[in-house]
């Protein structure tokens, strides 16, 4: 009994040790199973780290794309638009154009075709006002419908004032940047020699309305009728006289204490007196001759009113290459443009700018 008791107990040890070995070895299998998952697991985190990278840099460009490809449209989009309305515009001036036409074939009377000076301003000039006259004078740029609204400002002044101005509506817009242009702070002094009916000066106090200056003018001008003896003014009929003077500058707005009148022709010497006196030591921001055309009346003008002029200080020579006045230009390009300390800035329509660049 006791010997097959320690067989017994052989047996049971025996399997128990082969039992152990076997879940040792199953338990080596399965910490190697693990360790294979967790590297594939690595694997498999270091790839979907590496897709979201790239997923991201993709949806990034893709933005850039539509981002461009929508300004795109945009920018074709508002280029059509200008091109429609460019048709638009040509389509009507088109209109205008025929309208006129018409209206001549009519027999109908435009009264602009009565009028000695013309009052339409187009797009190029707009444009040579804007490229040349801005930079010349040392104004900052305007667009042109800016330039444009001018004009407009300046049309209604002569509509309101019942005379006429003496120039074409471009070389009335020139004469405004003038203005505006002319050295002096918060006050423009000028001087026109030659008035008419006044309007002259009026566009001047219009240059610097919006500039919040105040217009301080003289003019020159005997005021007995018309220009050059004449009783009359042969375009109007009317009489250029003090009190027709007064009622145009009052209709277009420039006070009655802003502008000074000298009934004196710019060579009585009581006129040349009271400019001096008036310039002061200051002296003049702004001088305008449209008085005596003739080259020694110019010359004798210019020698007496020019050395009033402040450094810096604008002259305008109207009727330069009129050719109703043959004098003018030449007197310009011989005389006025050869004075020591002062330079020409340019002629257009029939205005001549110099300005006086020193003191001496």
């Amino acid at each position: 009994m006791e010997a097959a008791l320690t067989r017994r107990q052989e047996r049971l040890r025996a399997a128990m040790v082969s039992a152990l070995g076997a879940t040792n070895d199953r338990m080596g299998e399965t910490d190697g199973r693990v360790g294979a998952l967790e590297r594939e697991s690595d694997t498999l985190t270091d790839t979907l780290a590496d897709l979201t990278d790239r997923i991201t840099k993709t949806l990034a460009t893709l933005r850039a794309d539509l981002t461009r490809e929508a300004e795109t449209r945009e920018r074709t989009t508002r280029l059509e638009e200008r091109q429609r309305y460019t048709a638009a515009l040509s389509t009507l001036r088109a209109q205008v154009d025929a309208t006129r036409t018409a209206l001549d074939r009519s027999g109908v009377i435009d009264a602009a075709r009565f009028r000695p000076f013309s009052r339409t301003v187009t797009d190029t000039d707009l444009d040579h006002l804007r490229d040349t006259w801005l930079p010349a004078l040392g104004l900052p740029d305007r667009p042109p419908r800016a330039l444009g609204y001018l004009a407009d400002r300046l049309l209604a002044l002569e509509d309101r004032a019942g005379g006429r101005l003496a120039c074409t509506l471009p070389a009335a817009i020139l004469r405004a940047l003038a203005a505006r242009a002319a050295p002096g702070g918060p006050d423009l002094r000028a001087l026109e020699v030659g008035v008419l009916f006044g309007l002259g000066l009026a566009v001047l106090a219009e240059g610097v309305a919006d500039q919040g200056r105040r217009a301080r003018l003289l003019g020159l001008d005997p005021l007995d009728g018309g220009s050059y003896g004449a009783p009359d003014d042969p375009i109007t009929g009317a009489a250029v006289t003090p009190a027709r003077v007064r009622a145009t500058l009052a209709r277009c707005g420039v006070p009655r204490r802003a502008v000074t009148l000298v009934r004196r022709p710019s060579e009585h010497p009581l006129a040349l007196a009271r400019a001096r006196r008036w310039a002061g030591r200051e002296g003049l921001g702004l001088l305008v001759l449209d008085g005596r055309h003739d080259r020694a009346g110019l010359t004798e003008d210019w020698h007496a009113y020019a050395p009033l002029l402040r450094p810096g200080g604008l002259a305008l020579i109207d009727d330069a290459g009129a050719p109703a006045w043959p004098d003018v230009a030449p007197f310009v390009w011989e005389e006025a443009a050869a004075t020591p300390g002062f330079r020409l800035l340019g002629t257009d329509w029939h205005t001549a700018v110099l300005r006086r660049e020193t003191g001496a």
